[in-house]
């Protein structure tokens, strides 16, 4: 099985879902252009439009047969609690984690995107431009979880010795001239 798909059980039947970059290209897409951080607050905050959006995307990027409308109705049957925790976890193996996650694991599961990101939204040309020119990869971006891009541009800074930008800041102590 490919990195990030994750079986769905909904109604007695096993559906393959991921929640990869077509996948949220094609939720912006229905969601009228949200950003992702919007998409990832709307799931966390139990905005139902948002939730059912995600889980039909994430099923129509593994079957090609499933129609949006057959998506929908599989959806419309899931409670909402038990909807959300799908799309909580698709989105908790799709994105990489934050280094506090150890705290306490059960809230960084479903929460721990939200601080995390940026407010402005993800650019996906030029996100797709560093992943084929710069990291030189050949397999087809949006079909990529996010946590294997961001895992390909740390170790593309590792790797070239870059630092984040904050680490790049030179502090000047004032009183080292008195």
């Amino acid at each position: 099985m490919i990195r990030g798909t994750v079986k769905l059980l909904i109604n007695n039947v096993v559906y393959n879902s991921r929640l990869d970059f077509g996948c949220l290209m094609a939720i912006q897409y229905q969601l009228d252009g949200k950003t992702i951080p919007d998409i990832i607050e709307g799931v966390f905050d139990d905005n139902i439009e948002i939730i059912h959006e995600v889980l039909i995307q994430s099923l129509l990027r593994c079957d090609e047969n499933l129609s949006r409308k057959q998506a929908l109705e599989n959806i419309l049957s899931v409670d909402k609690e038990l909807a959300k925790t799908y799309a909580c976890y698709l989105i908790s193996i799709s994105f990489p984690k934050n280094s506090n996650d150890s705290i306490n694991p059960e809230l960084a599961r479903f929460k721990r995107l939200k601080a995390s990101l940026k407010k402005e939204d993800w650019s996906f040309p030029d996100m797709e431009y560093m992943w084929h020119s710069i990291f030189r990869r050949t397999d087809d971006f949006l079909n990529i979880i996010p946590i294997n891009y961001f895992e390909q541009v740390e170790a593309h800074k590792k790797f070239n010795n870059i630092r984040n930008e904050d680490e790049n800041i030179e502090y000047v102590d004032g009183t080292e001239y008195m």
